[in-house]
C-alpha cells in the first residue's frame, strides 16, 4: 500500500501522484552497498592495471567495467525508487500523461489523447477484470490499482495501490471537468 497518495487540481488537471512503500532500513543499506561496491570495484581494478605496468587494457576489461556498471545503474534506479520514487498521472484537456519520476530523473512516459474516458479499478492484478467505480460497494479504506479506460481499451494500471476512496474522488473530479 502506498504511503501516501495526492490527488489535485490545478487549472482543470488533475493530478494523480503515487508515492510507494518506503525502504526499510536494512534494504537501502544493501541496495547503497551494491551500488557503491558495482561503481568502485572496476575503477580501483583499472587503476591496478595501469600501475601494475606489465599488464594491458583490453576489451574485456571493458566490457567488465560496463557490466559492473550498469548493474550499478539498476541498483541505483531500485534505490531512487524506493526512496524518493512516485508515479505520476495527469489528466487535463484531453490527454492523460503518466509517468514515474525517480527525483533524478522522469522516464519517458506515455501520453494519449482522449474524448471519453471512464475510471475503474483492479483488486488484483492477476485477474484483469476492471471493476468501475459506480458500481463499488467496498469500503473506502480498501486498497486497489487504478484502471483509466480510454475508447474501451485499458490504457493506465497504477503501479502502486491507492485506496477506493481516492479512485472515486478522481473519478468525481473527471466528471466535473467533463
Amino acid at each position: 500500500m502506498p504511503q501516501n497518495t495526492e490527488v489535485s487540481t490545478i487549472d482543470n488537471t488533475i493530478q494523480v501522484t503515487l508515492h510507494p512503500q518506503p525502504l526499510g532500513k536494512g534494504p537501502l543499506s544493501i541496495l547503497l552497498l551494491l551500488v557503491g561496491f558495482n561503481f568502485t570495484i572496476p575503477i580501483v581494478g583499472v587503476v591496478f592495471i595501469v600501475f601494475m605496468g606489465g599488464l594491458e587494457l583490453g576489451f574485456g576489461t571493458f566490457i567488465g567495467v560496463a557490466l559492473f556498471w550498469g548493474i550499478a545503474i539498476y541498483f541505483m534506479r531500485k534505490l531512487l525508487w524506493g526512496t524518493f520514487g512516485k508515479e505520476v498521472i495527469r489528466i487535463a484537456d484531453n490527454e492523460i500523461h503518466h509517468y514515474f519520476d525517480y527525483y533524478l530523473y522522469k522516464d519517458g512516459g506515455s501520453r494519449i489523447k482522449y474524448h471519453e474516458v471512464q475510471i475503474g479499478y483492479l483488486m488484483t492484478k492477476d485477474n484483469p477484470e476492471i471493476l468501475w467505480i459506480t458500481k463499488s460497494q467496498l469500503p473506502n479504506d480498501t486498497h486497489c490499482w487504478l484502471a483509466i479506460v480510454v475508447a474501451h481499451e485499458t490504457f493506465i494500471i497504477s503501479h502502486e495501490t491507492l485506496s477506493i476512496s481516492d479512485v472515486k474522488k478522481i473519478d468525481a473530479l473527471l466528471r466535473k471537468n467533463d
